[in-house]
């Protein structure tokens, strides 16, 4: 399991490894990070801030890799689980889905779930042609992120950014409303452009945002809630902050199960 941000699901990450340890004590826990990892009640080894050849080394030892973060875009440790040979279990958050597919490349669960996590993990353990199948998918899938596709869609960004600034003056644009522009497809950016627009009273612009949002990231729950409110009558919109707060707690080192 990666350790990052407390964007990254670590307090549900840990309560799911918690689940598979007690499950089986034979299985192995290996994490690694940037952070030092908070008390919890069961044993792992634990990498700190490892460099490169020897994340290829954790990944290639593991046989499952699990994903569990809330908010991000599209992450690497998947692609890395993957091209190593490593089997991932992943949140549905909608900047996953590239990478990500149910039952091919991966299997999907919902966040904030730790039960779920901590039985598909086993559920790959335990079933050795389901691993095989998400490794073969896996490693087929990740091929796909070579160097030539990363260029192409950096050219792709700055052509967007240059027709942008050709016919727009972005210094009148707000930051989430440049990276809509930009990434139209993108659910996080709509959501975030539209709680600038709540700010500024455009309420309807904002129910148009949530809209595209949810479009975009079908699993995404926000803009859905957000629309809710909306609809409802109320302008206080939520970001997550229930998450964000049980997080911050693991931040402080405190016992987590």
């Amino acid at each position: 399991m990666y350790r990052g941000g407390i964007n990254k699901g670590l307090s549900y990450g840990l309560e799911a490894l918690g689940l598979i340890k007690k499950r089986s004590s034979d299985i192995e826990i290996v994490l690694f990070g940037t952070d030092e990892l908070p008390r919890v009640d069961f044993p792992y080894t634990f990498f700190f801030n490892p460099p490169q050849e020897d994340l290829v080394r954790i990944y290639s030892s593991c046989d499952v890799f699990i994903i569990p973060s809330l908010l991000e875009g599209s992450p690497n440790p998947p692609k890395e689980a993957m091209a190593c040979g490593c089997a991932v279990v992943s949140t549905d958050w909608p900047g996953h889905q590239d990478i990500c597919v149910d039952q091919e490349t991966a299997l999907v669960v919902p966040r904030r779930d730790p039960k779920r996590l901590a039985e598909a993990a086993i559920k790959i353990l335990e079933d050795d042609l389901l691993r095989n199948r998400l490794i073969e998918g896996g490693y087929k899938k990740v091929k796909e992120f070579g160097w030539r596709r990363v260029i192409g869609e950096l050219e792709e960004v700055f052509e967007r950014v240059k027709e942008l600034k050709s016919q727009r003056d972005l210094k009148k644009m707000t930051e989430w409303e440049k990276v809509v522009a930009i990434s139209p497809e993108d659910a996080w950016a709509h959501y975030q452009f539209g709680i600038e627009l709540s700010k500024m009273g455009r309420m309807k612009e904002v129910e148009r945002e949530f809209e595209e949002a949810a479009r975009c990231g079908p699993s995404f729950e926000l803009p859905l809630e957000g629309l809710r409110i909306l609809r409802g009558g109320q302008r206080v919109f939520p970001q997550d902050w229930s998450d964000l707060k049980g997080s911050l707690v693991i931040s402080k080192g405190e016992d987590c199960l």
